[in-house]
């Protein structure tokens, strides 16, 4: 296959052409395993080495998951990926008291050491992929002209108004139209929205970035540890 630029590769992937994905796995081994090894901390063997297997369908995901409008570009994108998805395996394993080690080199069972500093070292990547994520959110914000700070100034303080707000933005993500109708022309469908939840105008227009906000949390995957949080801003309002 001729050389292509990344994003036209990564396009001819996800429209399930066999080819372009090998081509895309075949330029990408490298950034496959030194992302597993990163993370493993430790030499990874691409033909071996069970990790690898997990970051390879990881790739396999980020290339049919990306989406170049968010504003992120492909290989940042991927890494995220094979990071979250080792990370759940990890956990998983830890969950169920299986044979870990640091170094893969040794069948003993988790001493309280080597436990604490593998819990430690899952604290600082959680921490990473948090940062990311939020990154990643402030991109997405900014294709509406929103800013992280903007949501901190229109946050509603009210429980009833957060959850009718919230509200609204689950009757978009379930609509798909209105979503493509925010996602071409950057601004809410208000006159469906007002048939959809009886919400006035005045209310929707107020909410605005904030509505904005929440659809994006829960229509993209990226942002799907961000709608606990939702749960909780309301639940945590009621107990005041």
């Amino acid at each position: 296959m001729a050389q292509l630029a990344l994003d036209t590769l990564v396009q001819y992937a996800k429209q399930q052409d066999p080819l372009a994905r090998e081509e895309l796995i075949a330029r990408h081994q490298t950034l496959i395993v030194k992302t597993v090894a990163a993370i493993c901390r430790r030499h990874v063997d691409w033909h071996n080495d069970d990790e690898i297997s997990i970051g390879l369908m990881a790739f396999n995901e980020a290339i049919d998951t990306y989406d170049p409008s968010r504003g992120v570009e492909f290989i940042p994108y991927a890494r995220m990926v094979i990071r979250h998805r080792l990370l759940d395996h990890f956990r998983r394993e830890a969950r169920n008291n299986q044979h870990l080690s640091l170094d893969h080199n040794s069948e003993e069972m988790y001493s309280v050491e080597a436990k604490q500093a593998w819990d430690n070292y899952l604290e600082v990547e959680e921490a990473r992929d948090r940062a990311e994520m939020v990154a990643e959110f402030a991109g997405a914000l900014a294709a509406y002209g929103i800013t992280l700070d903007d949501l901190v100034q229109v946050s509603p303080k009210h429980r009833d108004t957060k959850a009718s707000l919230i509200t609204v933005a689950r009757a978009m993500v379930a609509e798909p139209n209105l979503l493509v109708f925010l996602d071409r022309y950057r601004q809410l469908p208000l006159k469906e929205l007002e048939e959809m939840t009886g919400m006035s105008r005045k209310v929707l227009e107020r909410g605005r970035k904030y509505i904005i906000a929440l659809v994006l949390i829960l229509s993209r995957k990226e942002f799907s540890p961000m709608r606990e949080f939702l749960h909780w801003a309301v639940v945590g309002e009621a107990g005041k």
